[in-house]
């Protein structure tokens, strides 16, 4: 019924079809497309996303040895040391120097094949992360938690991808 009743719309900012980014979970807020893809697109921008915080697998710890993360990361070493996080105003991490060498948040996600960019690091090497994918566009599960609170799609569309107007083609 969705697909049929939706089936002529699509979303549009200024006249444009969008690039509607989603991913599956986020740690409270979504991210800009500039953080991420490096392209600033101006119905992409960072909202308070936190119905996702019940969910099943929000919050995912992960345990590596020294010898696993230097390997993982590339590096000619035996021991790891984290030092200087730098964490976005989403709480996700934007920089952080492992061993002396500096790794982006995504980059770190990347190689450690980490769920989301929203990682905290114990000093015994335990890596949490919370939400699930690149945070940009429209948290599906942040969606659904909208959808039980009674929005509409147009409201979460519109909600996620700001000052977008849904069009009929």
């Amino acid at each position: 019924e969705a697909v049929t009743a939706t089936n002529s719309e699509i979303m549009t900012y200024d006249n444009h079809p969008i690039i509607a980014y989603y991913f599956a979970m986020s740690n409270g807020y979504t991210e800009s497309s500039s953080t991420v893809f490096k392209e600033s697109l101006p119905y992409l921008q960072s909202v308070k996303s936190d119905w996702e915080k019940n969910n099943r697998n929000y919050e995912v710890s992960y345990s590596y040895t020294d010898q696993e993360l230097c390997l993982m990361l590339n590096l000619s070493c035996t021991k790891i040391t984290f030092s200087n996080p730098v964490y976005s105003n989403t709480n996700h991490l934007s920089s952080i120097e492992v061993n002396g060498q500096t790794f982006t948040g995504i980059e770190l996600r990347q190689k450690l094949n980490l769920r989301s960019t929203a990682i905290t690091i114990d000093q015994n090497h335990h890596i949490t992360t919370t939400g699930y994918g690149h945070g940009v566009g429209m948290s599906q599960y942040g969606a659904n938690g909208l959808a039980n609170k009674g929005a509409t799609y147009q409201e979460i569309l519109k909600y996620y991808y700001q000052d977008i107007e849904i069009q009929k083609i």
